[in-house]
C-alpha cells in the first residue's frame, strides 16, 4: 500500500499522528458470502478453509477459502481452522437450520437467539457492520419479513430477512487486551508521537469558539458567540436514549444580538428579519446545568414518561399487535426454560448462557411481556444468575434485573 503520511493530494497534512510504519500488502476481502462463480446455478455451495492468518490492515484475522474454480479471502471467525467445511446458503425455509460457526445463511433462515457478524444492510450489498476483531450482534426477532439484530454497541437494527450474516464471532477476540509494550511498536504500526499543543493552536483560535459565563437569561444559561451574538435556550423539543442507555435532550437554542436584547426584542427589525435557531443533543446533566427551567417544565407537562416509554426499539420500529405479542411471550418463556437447562448443565459454556440472558434483557425492556416472566418464575433464576462465578453474567443478569424493576415486574416475578 503507498502511504500518504497524513497528507492530501495536494501535499498539505489532513490528519496528524500519521506515519512511516513497516510496509503492508492489502488482500482484497470479498464481503459478499453468497458470490456465486460465473455460469454456477444459484444454489447452496461449500468452501474449504485453506489458511488463516494475520492481517495488517484490520483488527480482524483473514480466512483464505477455496471452493470450484477459484479462492478468496474472508473475514474469519472465532473458531475458525483451516480444513474446516463452511456453507453458504440462500434458501429461507419454513424451519430454522441449525447452522455451525463461519456458516453464511439469510437472517430469516436462522434460528432466533444466533449469534451473528458480518452483517448486510441491504441484500446483496456485502456485509458492513459488525466485521471488527472479538464482536458479534444477535438475532433477536424476526417480524413481517423483516429481522432485528442487536448490534454490538447494543443498538437495535432492523433489516430484510435476506440479508446474509455470518454465523459466529470475529476473530482475534483479544485484540483490545494487546500490550504495545514499547513506543516504537506504535512507529511500526505507523502512529508518529504527538502533543496535544498543536490542538490548542490550530483547533481552538482565539474568540473562534464560544465560552460559557455565569450570566443568566429566565434562569437558563447564556453563551457568547461573538462581540454581539448570544444564545440562550429556548424550547425543549424531544427526548431520545443515547448509546450509554442514559437519556439525551433535542435543545432549541435561540441567537439574538445585544441590540436586540436591549430592545426586548420588539422593534420593528425584530419583526422584519426571522430569528435564527439551533438544535443540539445534549445529555442530562447538560441539561441540568444550562436550562434547568425547560427540563422542569417538560417534566410538569407530564412527557417524561411518554417519552421514556416510546425509547424502547419495538415500540418506536415494530407495532406490537396482539399475534406479536403472544408469539413474543411465547419466546419469553422457551427462553426461560433454555436458560434454566443451561444454567443445570456443568459444562454449559459461559458464551450460551451470555447468549439466552442478553436476549432476555432486550425482552425485558419491553413493560407488556411483564407478565411473561411473571409466570415463569424468572426471579429464581435470576438469583442463581446474579451468584454466578463469571463476572460479564452477574451483570447481564443485574441489567436485566434492572429493565424488569423499572416495569415493576421484578418484585412481583
Amino acid at each position: 500500500m503507498k502511504k500518504t503520511g497524513g497528507r492530501d493530494h495536494t501535499g498539505r497534512i489532513r490528519v496528524r499522528g500519521i506515519g512511516g510504519g513497516h510496509k503492508r500488502r492489502y488482500r482484497m476481502i470479498d464481503f459478499q458470502r453468497l458470490r456465486y462463480e460465473d455460469g454456477a446455478p444459484q444454489e447452496s455451495f461449500s468452501e474449504k478453509v485453506i489458511n488463516v492468518r494475520y492481517d495488517p490492515c484490520r483488527s480482524a484475522d483473514i480466512a483464505l477459502v477455496a471452493g470450484g474454480n477459484r479462492k478468496r479471502w474472508i473475514i474469519a471467525t472465532e473458531n475458525m481452522q483451516p480444513g474446516d467445511i463452511i456453507k453458504n446458503s440462500s434458501h429461507i425455509g419454513r424451519m430454522a437450520v441449525s447452522a455451525n460457526e463461519g456458516d453464511a445463511y439469510r437472517l430469516g433462515a436462522l434460528p432466533v437467539g444466533t449469534l451473528i457478524c458480518n452483517l448486510e444492510s441491504h441484500p446483496g450489498k456485502g456485509a458492513q457492520y459488525i466485521r471488527a476483531a472479538g464482536t458479534c450482534g444477535v438475532l433477536l426477532r424476526k417480524v413481517n419479513g423483516t429481522a432485528i439484530v442487536q448490534l454490538p454497541s447494543k443498538r437495535h437494527m432492523q433489516v430484510l430477512d435476506t440479508c446474509v450474516a455470518t454465523v459466529g464471532r470475529v476473530s482475534n477476540v483479544n485484540h483490545n487486551k494487546r500490550v504495545i509494550g514499547k513506543a516504537g511498536r506504535n512507529r511500526w504500526l505507523g502512529k508518529r508521537p504527538h502533543t496535544a499543543l498543536w490542538e490548542a493552536q490550530v483547533l481552538e483560535p482565539r474568540g473562534a469558539f464560544p465560552a460559557m459565563v455565569n450570566e443568566r437569561h429566565n434562569g437558563n444559561l447564556l453563551v457568547h458567540l461573538g462581540p454581539k451574538l448570544q444564545a440562550y435556550p429556548q424550547e425543549l423539543l424531544r427526548q431520545r436514549r443515547g448509546h450509554d442507555g442514559q437519556p439525551e435532550y433535542l435543545i432549541r437554542w435561540s441567537i439574538v444580538s445585544l441590540e436586540e436584547r436591549a430592545v426586548g426584542g420588539n422593534g420593528a427589525s425584530c419583526a422584519e428579519t426571522k430569528p435564527e435557531n439551533i438544535s443540539m443533543w445534549m445529555s442530562a446533566e447538560e441539561v441540568c446545568a444550562t436550562c434547568p427551567t425547560l427540563l422542569s417544565k417538560r417534566k410538569l407537562e407530564g412527557q417524561w414518561v411518554k417519552e421514556e416509554k416510546a425509547a424502547s426499539p419495538f415500540t418506536a420500529d415494530v407495532p406490537l399487535d396482539e399475534a406479536s405479542l403472544l408469539e413474543m411471550k411465547a419466546d419469553v418463556r422457551s427462553l426461560v426454560q433454555r436458560a434454566r437447562r443451561q444454567m443445570s448443565k456443568n459444562g454449559a459454556p459461559e458464551s450460551f448462557i451470555l447468549n439466552t440472558i442478553h436476549i432476555l434483557s432486550a425482552y425485558a425492556s419491553i413493560g407488556s411481556l411483564a407478565s411473561a416472566f411473571k409466570e415463569t418464575g424468572a426471579l429464581d433464576l435470576l438469583m442463581k444468575m446474579l451468584c454466578h462465578k463469571e463476572k460479564q453474567i452477574r451483570h447481564s443478569a443485574g441489567n436485566m434485573l434492572r429493565a424488569l424493576a423499572s416495569h415493576d415486574a421484578g418484585g412481583a416475578c
